[in-house]
C-alpha cells in the first residue's frame, strides 16, 4: 500500500512539478536503423479496375496483367469466405523479383520514432506488395494472401481513418492467429507445410507454440485453423474474427464460438495431429548413414547439393535468415571451405531461389548464379587458382536452376523473364541464349540427357505441344516430366510422366532412358525412378511402336527429401529432421533389384480425394454453363420470332442501347438460372489502359503521446554559473506523418507542450528516399525557461534549428550519414530584479557539420528483445558565425551487442563514449536514465523535493572551459543527473532481459501486458571528466572550494571519478506505452548509496 500511495503521489506530481526528470541525448537515443539500398530506378505505371489497382514497372506488364486477371475473380471468393465485403479498393504493388522489392522503402522505419511506443497509431491501408519467385502457384498464393490480409485487417480495424487508428481499436493479436489464418485462406495444405508441422509436432517443438515466431508460428497457426475447419466447419471462422473485433482481443472468442478455451483447443489440436503423424511414420525411416555435417546450425537451410565429377567434392548452399553462403565439402578430408558469402541475417523475407550451382564437366570449375546489389551474376570459381570470375547477366530477371552440357560450353537454364519461367540454351563463349519454351507454365529443373542431345525438365504445362501451350492461360496444379529433342527441335514434347494429382521434379538421368526424380505422390516427398520404354504396336509397311513409362519407388522416408543430386551412382540428399536440415550421402541402389513400397499417407489420400472431387465439380459446372448457354440461345430465338411477328415500333420504356447489351438480361425469364451470372467476378476480364503514376500522399500515422523528453534531439544551451539542466517534465507530444504510395517521400509535423506550460517545441521534416542517397530537411523550434532560483537568475531560451541530412547506404546494414546544421539561439534574461533588468539579451548564430558511420544488423525477437549488434561512430564540428574563437568539436561512439542466452532470454551490453574539443566545449552530465522521471530518492537526509529531484547541483562544472552547450550521458542508474560532469564521458551498461511469463508459458498469452512483461537485472559503470584524464585537476567536482574573501579553502572530496550502479527492474507494455520501473543502488567512491526508483517510457537501455 505504501508503494501504491507513492505511485499515486507521483502521478499527481507529474502535472504540477517542473523539476521532474526527462532527457534527450544522441548518445543513448541514437538513430540506428537498417537501410534499403536503391540500386535501380523504377518508373511506375498502373492498371485501374473497379475494385483494385495494380502497379508495375519495367518488364512487369505481363506480370501485372496476370495479377489483375487472377485477382479479378478471387476477391469475391475470399470475401465470401470471410462473409465480408471490402469497402476500400486494394492496391497491388508487383515486383518482378524479391531483390527488387528489397530496394523499396515500403515498411522502412527511419529516425527515432520508436523510442517511446505509446500513442502511436498506424493508419492501416489496403496496400500490399507481391513479388514473382518463378513459381506461378506460389505467386497466386501470394495474391490470395494479400487479398485475405486486406479483408482480415478491414474486418478488424474498419475502413475509415477514424476506425483505423489501430492503437485505439485492437491489440494483442498473436502471430499464429493472424498469419496462420492468412496462410490457411491463401494456400491449400501442401507437402511442405505438412512436413514442417509434422516435424514440429513429433519433436515437441509445437507443444509450447506460444514461443514460436516467424515461419514456425505461421505453420502452426495454419494447422490450427485447418483443425478448426475440419472439425467445426469453415463457417465458424468469420464468427471468431467478428468476436475478436468486438472483444478487442482474441482471448475468449474460442470459448464463445467453439465451446473450448484456447488451452483446451491447443491440447485437442496437438493430440489430433500427433495421432495422425504417429500413424503416418509407421514403417517409414530416415537415411541410416551419418550426415556429412554433424551439427548443422538451427534456422539454417541447406540446399543446392552438387556432387563434383569424380565425387571428391560436394558443393552446397546455406541460408541463415537471409544470409547465404556457398560451401565446398571435401569427401576425402571431411573439411569444408566457404566460397561465397552475401547478405545479412535480418528480419526480412529470405530468398531461397539463389545461389544456383552446377559443376563444369571437367570438375575444375564450379559455376553459380546469384543476385547481389540489384543485379544477376554468373560466377565461375576455379579450384586451381581459387578465384572467382564474374559475369553480369542482363537479359534474365532470375535464374531458377541450370546445368552444363557435355564439353562445358553450353548451359540449359530455367530463366525468368516478364513474369514467366522458360527453358533457354545459353552459350557461354558468345554470351547468347536461345529460347526453347515460351508460356505461362513453370518450366524448371532442366538437365541435359542422352549425351546432351535432349533436355529433360519439370513443368505444369497442360499440353505437350509447345505452340498449343502458348495459348493456355491456366497451367495445371502439378508438374510432370517432359523431354525436348535438340536435334529434331520438334514442337511436340515427349511426356515421361502423366500424373494430374501429384508432381515430379528434379529429374536426373541414371541410365539409358532411366530417370530418377522426386515426387510427392505418397504425401511425403520421396525418390522414384522411371524407365521410358517402347513395345511393338503393329506392323503394316513399317513397324509402329507405342511408348510407355514404368516407375517404381526408391525410398520410403518419413520426412521430405528437400533437395537431391545423383552422380556416378552416389546420392546426396537433404532432409529436415528434428528442426534441422541434414545432408546425407549413400550409394544409389541397384535399380534392377529393388523392392520398396511407399504407401500414401492420410494427407496423400485426402489430397487426391479432394482433387478428384474438385475436378468433377468443375466438369459439372462446365456442363451446367453449356446447358445455360443453350437455353439462353433458345430463349433468344423465341424472342426474336415474337418480335418479328409484332408490329415494328420502339419501346421507349424498355429500350436497350448498344453499350448496355452486354449487361442486359432478357425480360420474361422467371427462372434466374436461365441466364448466365453477369456479376463482376464472372464478366470477361479486360485489361484497361495503363496509366503513369504521379506522386500522391496518404496519412501514415498519428501520435498522441505522453512523454518525459524532447521532440527533437539537439544540444541544450548551457547556462553559466550553477549547473542546471532543463527537464521538461511530463508533456504531451503530437505528431502526424504522411507519405506517398511507395513511401519514397515522407512529411512529418509535430509539437510538444509541457504540462507546466514551461516550454514548447515544433518540428517539421521532409524526407526523400527515392534514390540511393537519402535526403532529409528538418526545421525545429523550441523555447523553455531555465535558471537558478537560489541566485535569482532566470532566462528564456529560444532556439531555431535547420538541418540538412544526407545518408548513403553502403549496404542493408552499413551507412554513412552527414548533417549540415544552422542554429539560432536567443537568450532572453527575465527581469526579476534590478540586476536582471539591466542585463542585455544575447543572440548566437551557429553553423555545424556532422558525419556518422552506422552499422545495424539487429533482429527483433520480441518487444525490447533483440539479437545482433549495432554501433555508431560520429564526429562533428560547430562554429559560432557571429562570434570569435567559439568553435568546438565532438567525437564519440555507441556500441551495442545483444546475445541470445536461451530462447528469448538475452544479455544486452552497451559501451558509449564521447568527448568535446576546441575553444568552446560541450558539457556532459552523467547520471539517470532516458525519458524518465526520478520516482523516489530513498535518503532520509534529503528534503521532500530533493528526494524527487533528478539533478545533483552539488557537483560544480569546471571553470577552465567555455561551455556553450550541454547534454546528458546515460544510463547511469542509482544516481540523479550530474553525479559527474565534464567535457568527456565513457560508460558501460549491461542488462539481462528476461520475459519471464512468456518464457514459461505453454500456451499463447492473450494479455498484452503479461506477454511483454520482463524482469531486467542491470549494472552500469562510467565516468564524466574534464581534461585529458578523469583525475585531472580541471575536474571541479573532485574538490570543494570555500571562498571567504582573503581566505580560499580547497577541500579534497576524496571522490573517485568512476561511479557504478546496479539493480533490478520490470518492463512491459501498458496502454500502448513501454513502461520501465527500475530500482537501483549507486556506488560512489566505495560507498553504497540508498536506492532510487525510476519510471521511464523508453525502449532498449
Amino acid at each position: 500500500m505504501k508503494l501504491l500511495r507513492i505511485l499515486l503521489f507521483i502521478s499527481i506530481l507529474h502535472g504540477i512539478s517542473p523539476k521532474l526528470s526527462a532527457q534527450f541525448y544522441n548518445g543513448h537515443q541514437m538513430t540506428f536503423g537498417k537501410n534499403r539500398v536503391q540500386y535501380n530506378p523504377f518508373t511506375w505505371q498502373y492498371f485501374r479496375f473497379d475494385r483494385f489497382d495494380t502497379y508495375f514497372y519495367g518488364d512487369g506488364y505481363e506480370l501485372a496483367q496476370l495479377t489483375s486477371e487472377y485477382a479479378f475473380g478471387r476477391i469475391a471468393d475470399i470475401e465470401s469466405f470471410f462473409e465480408y465485403s471490402l469497402e476500400k479498393r486494394i492496391i497491388f504493388i508487383t515486383y518482378n523479383r524479391l531483390t527488387d522489392f528489397r530496394q523499396s522503402n515500403i515498411g522502412l522505419v527511419t529516425g527515432s520514432d520508436l523510442h517511446n511506443t505509446g500513442g502511436v497509431n498506424q493508419i492501416v491501408e489496403n496496400k500490399v506488395f507481391l513479388y514473382y519467385d518463378g513459381d506461378l502457384q506460389s505467386y497466386k498464393s501470394q495474391i490470395d494472401a494479400a487479398i485475405a490480409k486486406v479483408v482480415f485487417n478491414e474486418m478488424l480495424y474498419g475502413s475509415s481513418i477514424r476506425e483505423r487508428l489501430t492503437g485505439q481499436t485492437l491489440s494483442g493479436i498473436p502471430q499464429w492467429f493472424s498469419e496462420g489464418l492468412i496462410s490457411y485462406v491463401s494456400g491449400a495444405w501442401n507437402v511442405d507445410i505438412e512436413n514442417k508441422v509434422k516435424d514440429g509436432i513429433l519433436t515437441g517443438k509445437y507443444e509450447k507454440f506460444n514461443r514460436l515466431t516467424g515461419a514456425d508460428a505461421t505453420y502452426a497457426g495454419h494447422s490450427i485453423w485447418r483443425f478448426i475447419a475440419e472439425n467445426y466447419g469453415e463457417e465458424v471462422i468469420p464468427n471468431i474474427i467478428y468476436l475478436t473485433k468486438i472483444n478487442r482481443n482474441s482471448s475468449n472468442v474460442f470459448l464463445y464460438v467453439l465451446g473450448l478455451s484456447l488451452t483446451e483447443l491447443g491440447t485437442s489440436w496437438e493430440n489430433y495431429y500427433r495421432e495422425k503423424y504417429t500413424a503416418d511414420i509407421q514403417n517409414r525411416q530416415i537415411p541410416d548413414t551419418k550426415p556429412i555435417i554433424k551439427r548443422p546450425k538451427v534456422e539454417t537451410v541447406y540446399d543446392e547439393l552438387n556432387i563434383s565429377p569424380g565425387g571428391k567434392y560436394i558443393a552446397y548452399t546455406t541460408n541463415q535468415q537471409g544470409k547465404y553462403k556457398v560451401w565446398l565439402y571435401n569427401n576425402e578430408t571431411g573439411k569444408r571451405k566457404q566460397l561465397l558469402s552475401r547478405e545479412h541475417r535480418l528480419d526480412q523475407i529470405p530468398d531461397y531461389s539463389f545461389p544456383q550451382l552446377a559443376w563444369n564437366p571437367n570438375g575444375e570449375v564450379l559455376a553459380m548464379f546469384y543476385e547481389d546489389q540489384g543485379l544477376l551474376w554468373l560466377g565461375f570459381y576455379s579450384l586451381e587458382d581459387k578465384k572467382m570470375q564474374l559475369r553480369n547477366m542482363l537479359f534474365f530477371e532470375k535464374i531458377l536452376d541450370f546445368a552444363y552440357a557435355a564439353g562445358g560450353m553450353r548451359m540449359v537454364v530455367s530463366g525468368v523473364k516478364k513474369g514467366q519461367s522458360d527453358i533457354y540454351l545459353y552459350n557461354i563463349a558468345s554470351n547468347s541464349h536461345t529460347r526453347i519454351t515460351s508460356d505461362l507454365a513453370d518450366d524448371v529443373n532442366a538437365r541435359f540427357i542422352d549425351n546432351s542431345n535432349k533436355i529433360i525438365f519439370s513443368s505444369n504445362r497442360v499440353s505437350d505441344t509447345i505452340s498449343v501451350e502458348k495459348l493456355n492461360r491456366k497451367p495445371a496444379l502439378h508438374k510432370n516430366l517432359f523431354v525436348y529433342d535438340l536435334k529434331l527441335k520438334s514442337d511436340v514434347l515427349t511426356r515421361i510422366t502423366n500424373t494430374p494429382y501429384f508432381s515430379e521434379w528434379e529429374p536426373i538421368e541414371t541410365g539409358n532412358s532411366t530417370y530418377t526424380f522426386l515426387t510427392d505422390e505418397a504425401g511425403i516427398i520421396n525418390r522414384k525412378t522411371a524407365v521410358y520404354d517402347s513395345t511393338l504396336a503393329y506392323v503394316d509397311t513399317v513397324m509402329h511402336y507405342s511408348y510407355f513409362t514404368r516407375d517404381f519407388p526408391l525410398t520410403n522416408y518419413a520426412k521430405n527429401i528437400e533437395n537431391q543430386d545423383i552422380r556416378e551412382k552416389t546420392v546426396a540428399e537433404v532432409l529436415l529432421n528434428k528442426g534441422k536440415y541434414y545432408i546425407y550421402t549413400h550409394d544409389l541402389p541397384d535399380l534392377t533389384n529393388i523392392s520398396v513400397s511407399s504407401p500414401k499417407t492420410d494427407y496423400g489420400n485426402l489430397r487426391q480425394k479432394k482433387l478428384i472431387e474438385k475436378e468433377q465439380a468443375e466438369l459439372a459446372e462446365i456442363e451446367k454453363q453449356k446447358a445455360l448457354l443453350i437455353r439462353q440461345k433458345e430463349l433468344a430465338k423465341i424472342r426474336q420470332t415474337e418480335q418479328a411477328n409484332r408490329p415494328q415500333f420502339i419501346d421507349i420504356n424498355n429500350y436497350v442501347f448498344e453499350h448496355e447489351k452486354p449487361d442486359f438480361v432478357l425480360t420474361g425469364q422467371t427462372n434466374p438460372e436461365d441466364s448466365l451470372n453477369l456479376s463482376d467476378s464472372n464478366r470477361k476480364f479486360k485489361v484497361p489502359t495503363q496509366k503513369m503514376y504521379f506522386t500522391a500522399f496518404y496519412p501514415n500515422y498519428i501520435v498522441n503521446q505522453i512523454d518525459f523528453g524532447f521532440l527533437n534531439a539537439s544540444y541544450q544551451k548551457y547556462v553559466p554559473g550553477s549547473p542546471v539542466y532543463f527537464n521538461p517534465g511530463m508533456n504531451m507530444l503530437f505528431k502526424i506523418g504522411t507519405n506517398d504510395l511507395f513511401e519514397d517521400y515522407k512529411l512529418v509535423a509535430g509539437a510538444r507542450f509541457a504540462a507546466d506550460f514551461n516550454g514548447a517545441e515544433y518540428l517539421l521534416s521532409i524526407e526523400t528516399l527515392k534514390d540511393r542517397l537519402d535526403k532529409m530537411i528538418i526545421y525545429h523550434s523550441s523555447s523553455f525557461r531555465t535558471g537558478d532560483g537560489y541566485n535569482e537568475y532566470y532566462e528564456k531560451i529560444k532556439s531555431h534549428e535547420l538541418q540538412f541530412i544526407a545518408k548513403y547506404p553502403l549496404s542493408q546494414v552499413f551507412a554513412l550519414r552527414g548533417t549540415l546544421t544552422g542554429r539560432f539561439d536567443n537568450e532572453i534574461v527575465l527581469a526579476i530584479n534590478n540586476t536582471s533588468l539591466a542585463a542585455s539579451d544575447t543572440s548566437m548564430l551557429w553553423g555545424g557539420a556532422k558525419i556518422e558511420f552506422i552499422f545495424d544488423n539487429t533482429r527483433d525477437v520480441a518487444l525490447n528483445i533483440y539479437e545482433g549488434a549495432r554501433f555508431k561512430i560520429f564526429a562533428e564540428v560547430n562554429k559560432q558565425v557571429n562570434g570569435n574563437k567559439t568553435d568546438f568539436f565532438v567525437v564519440g561512439g555507441d556500441f551495442r551487442m545483444y546475445h541470445k542466452i536461451h530462447r528469448n532470454l538475452i544479455w544486452a551490453n552497451r559501451f558509449a563514449l564521447s568527448t568535446s574539443l576546441g575553444k568552446s566545449r560541450l558539457m556532459y552530465y552523467l547520471g539517470s536514465v532516458d525519458n524518465a522521471t526520478l520516482l523516489y530518492h530513498n535518503d532520509p537526509k534529503k528534503t521532500t523535493m530533493e528526494r524527487f529531484s533528478n539533478f545533483d547541483k552539488s557537483n560544480l562544472p569546471s571553470t577552465y572551459y567555455n561551455f556553450v552547450y550541454q547534454t546528458v550521458a546515460t544510463n547511469m542508474r542509482g544516481f540523479p543527473q550530474n553525479v559527474r560532469n565534464g567535457t568527456s564521458f565513457a560508460l558501460i551498461n549491461s542488462e539481462i532481459r528476461w520475459p519471464i511469463i512468456r518464457y514459461f508459458a505453454n500456451r499463447p498469452l492473450n494479455n498484452d501486458f503479461l506477454n511483454n512483461f520482463q524482469i531486467v537485472g542491470f549494472a552500469d559503470i562510467g565516468s564524466a571528466w574534464s581534461g585529458w584524464s578523469p583525475y585531472s585537476e580541471k575536474n571541479a567536482y573532485l574538490n570543494y572550494i570555500i571562498d571567504r574573501g582573503s581566505v580560499r579553502l580547497i577541500v579534497d572530496r576524496k571522490l573517485s571519478p568512476l561511479v557504478a550502479g546496479y539493480g533490478i527492474g520490470v518492463r512491459s507494455r501498458l496502454l500502448g506505452y513501454f513502461v520501465r520501473l527500475d530500482y537501483a543502488h549507486g556506488i560512489d567512491s566505495g560507498t553504497l548509496l540508498n536506492g532510487l526508483f525510476y519510471l521511464s517510457l523508453n525502449l532498449d537501455f
